[in-house]
């Protein structure tokens, strides 16, 4: 699925301005810093993207014959909803998560689907240390270089400890409503959006939000520090409360 947040004029030149994850077919999650300002607020979210110089998205088969996505879907934002307690000039920018709803539902496809939330007991209190994620966008390098088609890396999470202790000589805290991913090498936390772990459930695999893009160093992919990313378990429950039917 690909998804990112935008203004009309973004639209317009294809440039997207931050990522999103699609919960269910009104909502969408995204980081609250995405979010500057009430005129800067996206309008849009666009749906079912890979890349953005073309649309529909093709690819060749071996006998050159060419398949093809369906055209991207653009739907528009209905409100944005701003985690209450999240501050914007805070060093250690918590509770750094939004939802936008959207104007209307939206249909899923082979090519939009929902992604789980980790609403189980265990699933919300996991802090997944030493294990691989993905995380996907369209943010390709330390210059924050948007490349036209979507990125997928695989971040291994860290122990919060030692995250602590490596962003405490910025005196930035960190606490169990956070994550930290990434930092092996080169730019390889330099996309930013949702952060994915596959479980298996029922016999299939199923991928869940374990977290989202937040903050990281300037520039980002500085091997040995990793970027820090909400921990969408800590907020099931205010996600849950802000759900309209």
């Amino acid at each position: 699925m690909g998804l990112s947040v935008d203004s009309p004029a973004c639209l317009r030149r294809s440039v997207f301005r931050c990522g999103g994850a699609l919960i269910n077919s009104r909502y969408v999650l995204t980081a609250a810093h995405c979010l500057p300002r009430p005129d800067l607020s996206p309008t849009h979210v666009r749906l079912g993207e890979w890349n953005t110089s073309t649309d529909p998205d093709c690819v060749t088969r071996l006998n050159k014959e060419p398949i093809c996505a369906p055209k991207v879907i653009d739907v528009e934002v209905e409100k944005a909803i701003i985690h209450e307690q999240y501050l914007r000039k805070s060093v250690d920018q918590r509770s750094d998560i939004a939802l936008l709803r959207l104007k209307e539902s939206v249909s899923y496809t082979d090519f939009v689907r929902p992604i789980c939330l980790p609403t189980d007991e265990e699933l919300r209190d996991n802090s997944f240390e030493d294990q691989a994620m993905f995380v996907s966008g369209w943010t390709s390098n330390k210059y924050l270089e948007t490349s036209p088609i979507k990125i997928k890396r695989t971040l291994n999470v860290w122990n919060l400890t030692s995250c602590q202790e490596k962003y405490s000589s910025y005196k930035v805290p960190l606490d169990i409503s956070q994550l930290c991913a990434g930092g092996q090498s080169g730019d390889d936390t330099c996309v930013s959006g949702p952060l994915m772990v596959p479980l298996e459930s029922g016999g299939h695999k199923v991928f869940y939000i374990a977290a989202f893009s937040s903050y990281g160093t300037s520039p980002c992919g500085i091997k040995g520090w990793p970027d820090v990313f909400t921990r969408i378990g800590a907020y099931v429950d205010w996600i849950q409360q802000k759900l309209e039917a």
